[in-house]
């Protein structure tokens, strides 16, 4: 079941191929962005999933040359699709591996394809003191901890099945992603005395300690990782404690808050000891110090490569 394809039958289907690989590329994410847009999740989620489907599938490609073997289409419709194909697909892979960056460019483009709120959405105090970040990976145990301590919070989540849990149990919500500064400012936290994300992307984290750097950094951050080596990374931004599901789970956490309080002394000896955790089972920080070590190497090399060449 092969195919051959020549240059010449390239330079003959160029113009088709531009055209059907713009259509791929560019009309199918747009479409594909309306849907999950209206069913009610964020243009984030939606940008993500249509990047990941701006291709034309391989088992597209088996099909039309079965087709063709039974004589049902001709040999340059094969062709034609095979080179609109391999372009969609290159082009999709560096759309998916650059899609944080590139999602940041035009994110304020694609306000069309997110509602801004949600049939019976809540609306959160003006201000609150403890803000949760993603509730259905052990976010219930600290919502258990916040009734507990009385203090007024607030629960951000993006996905509108979860949304509806929430609102069936009456929780202090907003709709809606982390990487939002709007949002952020609309939930207080930049106010707020602790901050706990049960997300764990490790991207959508670094973008929350960024925020809390520049505006509350008194705030307790509570951030989540399934990996060690992003873990360390997470600390050496600034993260009062990082979970890790096989080290501590939330409840321990949640625990360790009801006893100790909000402030950021009483995590120091806990993030001390984990820390030492990292270092001892998985050399994490030691990784960090070597990567910074190389980075540094280089801009010594270009630094000293730049005067000789002002010399000379």
């Amino acid at each position: 079941m092969g195919i051959q394809l020549t240059f010449d039958q390239f330079s003959e289907l160029i113009i088709p191929i531009i055209a059907g690989t713009i259509v791929v590329v560019l009309v199918k994410p747009f479409i594909i962005m309306a849907c999950p847009g209206y069913l009610g999740y964020t243009k984030r989620t939606s940008f993500k999933t249509a990047a990941a489907l701006s291709q034309v599938s391989e088992f597209s490609i088996i099909f039309l040359i079965l087709a063709n073997q039974k004589g049902l289409v001709d040999h340059q419709t094969v062709s034609l699709l095979t080179f609109i194909a391999l372009a969609s697909i290159a082009i999709s892979t560096y759309l998916v591996t650059f899609s944080d960056k590139v999602y940041a460019l035009i994110e304020k483009h694609l306000d069309m394809f997110e509602r801004k709120k949600i049939e019976g959405e809540a609306l959160p105090s003006e201000r609150n003191d403890l803000v949760l970040f993603g509730y259905q990976r052990g976010g219930h145990e600290f919502i258990s901890l916040f009734k507990k301590m009385k203090k007024r919070y607030v629960v951000i989540d993006y996905d509108p099945e979860i949304i509806d849990i929430i609102e069936q149990r009456k929780i202090n919500y907003l709709y809606g992603d982390a990487t939002d500064v709007e949002l952020l400012e609309e939930a207080g936290v930049e106010k707020a005395q602790l901050v706990v994300s049960t997300i764990p992307d490790f991207q959508v984290s670094m973008s929350l300690l960024g925020y809390l750097k520049s505006k509350n950094p008194r705030a307790v951050a509570i951030l989540h990782s399934d990996d060690p080596d992003e873990a360390a990374k997470l600390y050496k931004a600034g993260a009062d404690y990082v979970i890790l599901p096989h080290y501590i789970g939330s409840e321990q956490v949640s625990t360790f808050i009801s006893k100790s309080g909000l402030t950021k002394q009483s995590f120091r000896k806990q993030r001390a000891k984990h820390l030492e955790y990292l270092e001892k089972h998985y050399g994490s920080l030691e990784k960090l110090t070597e990567l910074h070590d190389r980075k540094l190497g280089r801009s010594i090399i270009q630094s000293v490569a730049s005067l000789t060449k002002s010399k000379t």
